[in-house]
């Protein structure tokens, strides 16, 4: 079979075994072209084990050729692709895999988001006008274009979420939601102020969603650790999801460029996420250039809040010193049976 004789392919190469290698791979592209004579629907795995038994008889291109087939024919299914990516990297141990035979099985990257919502009418400085909503959302569609995204992880606040999750669900993509407490709280603190028609719009992506994950089972309460706590799960997530489909996590951002060390504000999300060197793409939402920024944390400043409000120096409170940790549950042998 082409699953079974693949392998031992493989599996000879990397014992040291080439002439056994060769011969088996050769059967199985005998075995594999029946296949596809055969079966008028092109298969995926048959694909992909061609191109694996013409690299491991040195043919590049047509291993490369194989690949872009398996490639065409599997949509979004980026799992398998990632599946075969680890195989190619294993074998790459052992022997030769051109550039081209890599690029043949690309994964774009898992998109993570995080901006500014829109002005309140009360804002003082503009930010993020109403004025300009079209425009960033034009360049979020760019941007999504550009690096051929297809699956996204943000919050739902009015602005730049909803917009980020507009544009990935019109191009057909899985959008996944981290809200940090209760829906009706979250709209009261980050929707409703922005009027009815921002309302709908943020219904109707929820609506729509793959996944909407809540980060703590409770009410807002005037503590801004909660947005931070919820961008700490977006921004985990679209990094272990890019790991699980062997590409890169890239954060696509809406940010006037101004680090102001808000708890859970945009500028603390950029910070974290350049401190562990992923790429970051920034739309300006006044004048929608869009730029790269390198690696690094912006630095920290007293500002505002979340919510664009001045900081009320309540952040939790009084008394409960709430803070993000890491738990650890492990399991010692024999400690299972001890009494209490």
């Amino acid at each position: 079979g082409n699953y079974s004789g693949i392998n031992a392919a493989s599996l000879s190469l990397m014992m040291g075994d080439e002439a056994t290698a060769r011969k088996l791979a050769r059967l199985v592209v005998r075995i594999c072209q029946e296949c596809l004579e055969r079966d008028a629907e092109r298969d995926y795995w048959i694909l992909a084990t061609l191109g694996e038994a013409y690299l491991l008889l040195g043919k590049q291109q047509e291993a490369a050729r194989y690949y872009s087939l398996g490639r065409q024919v599997s949509g979004q299914n980026y799992a398998s692709l990632a599946s075969t990516r680890r195989q190619l990297n294993l074998l790459a141990r052992f022997t030769q895999v051109d550039a081209e035979v890599l690029s043949a099985l690309s994964i774009p990257p898992v998109v993570a988001f995080t901006g500014h919502m829109l002005d309140s009418p009360t804002r003082a400085e503009p930010r993020f006008p109403p004025g300009s909503v079209e425009a960033v959302k034009a360049q979020i569609r760019a941007v999504l274009d550009r690096l051929g995204a297809d699956i996204g992880y943000s919050s739902a606040a009015c602005g730049s979420d909803v917009l980020f999750l507009e544009c990935l669900q019109e191009r057909g993509g899985e959008s996944n939601v981290v809200l940090p407490f209760d829906r009706e709280d979250f709209f009261h603190t980050s929707v409703d102020f922005a009027g009815t028609e921002w309302v709908r719009r943020t219904r109707a992506v929820l609506e729509s969603n793959t996944l909407i994950d809540q980060a703590n089972r409770g009410s807002y309460g005037g503590d801004d650790l909660l947005f931070s706590y919820a961008n700490h799960l977006i921004m985990g997530k679209a990094l272990l999801r890019g790991r699980m489909l062997e590409t890169e996590a890239h954060l696509l951002t809406v940010w006037d460029g101004r680090a102001s060390g808000a708890t859970g504000g945009t500028s603390e999300f950029i910070e974290l996420w350049r401190s562990l060197g992923q790429p970051v793409t920034v739309i300006d939402p006044k004048s929608g250039e869009v730029r790269e920024i390198g690696r690094g944390g912006p630095g920290r400043k007293s500002g505002t809040s979340r919510r664009g409000r001045p900081s009320s120096g309540r952040s939790s409170p009084k008394g409960a010193g709430r803070r993000i940790v890491a738990i650890l549950f492990a399991d010692l042998v024999g400690f299972s049976r001890l009494q209490e």
